[in-house]
């Protein structure tokens, strides 16, 4: 009996130590030799998954993530990267089912103090969402998803900016505005909200408070070159497009 433990201690290491060193193969074969003997740890069905997901299959990676998310529930690492390969799947369902029990995990008012690592990462699980979502034209799901990762995070400036360039793309020009005005009240050097802001009241019919958007980005960055087109648009009378 000991024979096999120390087998299996020896799989796992020898597995691991490949994992890091990024030999794939190796650690592979040493992870599944470890299944033989026993049942391995969350990590190493964690590690079996990435290895699947570095090959491209991405249904064994599903197979070996769903395992370690079963053994640790509260696995951050491999829930996100399960979410991902549901995803790349179209499996957004399954994806959404992940983040939520994440959420639910990481929930404000739990017993105990909430750890910033872990309501960073369930903000960036839902913004992955609503990447997706923004990227196939669901703007709606992606506002959805914005705001969900905002309520965890709302400090993260990135995120919120996405949700104001969703919001304009639904038609929510006034909701959008003042989104955009949130950024740029915590950092007033966020140029691609500024800019996005002068575009959107452009879209508004606000053309003299755009155009001092613009210029306010140049006075802050002369060598901005989106800021720098619009306001020449504007002063040749043509229209403003949109950027990101």
């Amino acid at each position: 009996m000991s024979t096999h433990v120390d087998e299996f201690r020896k799989l796992i290491a020898v597995g691991t130590e490949a994992f890091q060193n990024r030999e794939y193969d190796k650690a592979e074969q040493a992870f599944l030799a470890a299944l033989h003997i026993g049942k391995p740890f969350a990590d190493v069905y964690y590690m079996l998954g990435i290895i699947c997901y570095h090959k491209g299959d991405l249904k064994r990676a599903q197979k070996h993530l769903e395992e370690a998310v079963a053994i640790n529930p509260g696995y951050t690492e491999a829930a996100t990267n399960l979410a991902i390969v549901y995803n790349e799947q179209g499996n957004y369902r399954d994806a959404r089912r992940v983040y939520d029990q994440m959420a639910q995990i990481c929930a404000p008012g739990r017993e105990g103090e909430l750890e910033p690592y872990l309501t960073s990462k369930v903000a960036n699980m839902y913004a992955d969402v609503g990447d997706v979502f923004r990227s196939c034209g669901h703007h709606i799901l992606a506002i959805e998803e914005y705001r969900r990762a905002l309520a965890y995070c709302p400090q993260y400036l990135d995120i919120k900016h996405k949700l104001a360039l969703s919001l304009r793309d639904i038609g929510k020009h006034d909701e959008a505005i003042l989104v955009f005005q949130e950024i740029l009240a915590t950092n007033p050097n966020f140029h691609q909200s500024r800019v996005n802001l002068g575009v959107t009241l452009y879209a508004t019919g606000k053309r003299a408070e755009a155009a001092a958007e613009w210029q306010e980005v140049l006075r802050r960055d002369y060598a901005n070159k989106s800021a720098r087109m619009y306001l020449r648009m504007v002063q040749e009378g043509g229209g403003a497009g949109e950027t990101t």
